[in-house]
């Protein structure tokens, strides 16, 4: 597990991390690993305290800004039915579209929108858009 975590190699295995600026603690990770060619499987995690002020949402736009530039065109997650705030975190990205159904659980597929607004913008782009989420976490957070 450790190796699966920290063996990133930024192209297959991508991982950002969101860091509290004040502490400088770990309060959210957004991660993809590629399952074949042109998709990936997709993870956000945001500590409790930083919910709901739009850092999960930052992170899943970096993540998927970072796949369309590695190749990949779609994000698939196994997620609970009732997992609501992580189905619209992916729509945030893409139409979410559910390609099964087991014992309380939905896979989905997210085919990623290029065309999308701040998609495209290279790593100037990334630090960009990581700054307005790292400002906008704070605020949410104070």
């Amino acid at each position: 597990m450790l190796a699966y975590l920290t063996e990133v190699d930024h192209r297959d295995h991508e991982a950002l991390i969101a860091f509290d600026p004040d502490s400088g603690a770990a309060v959210g990770v957004a991660r993809y690993v590629r399952t074949d060619g042109d998709s990936a499987e997709a993870a956000v995690t945001v500590l409790d305290d930083w919910q709901g002020g739009g850092l999960g949402t930052g992170l899943t736009s970096l993540l998927a800004e970072r796949a369309l530039e590695e190749g990949i065109e779609r994000f698939t997650a196994v997620l609970l039915v009732e997992n609501k705030e992580m189905i619209a975190l992916l729509e945030s990205v893409g139409h979410v579209a559910v390609t099964g159904r087991e014992a309380g659980t939905l896979s989905v597929e997210v085919p990623l929108e290029s065309e999308r607004p701040g998609a495209g913008k290279g790593l100037y782009g990334l630090l960009r858009a990581a700054r307005r989420v790292a400002a906008a976490a704070r605020s949410a957070a104070s």
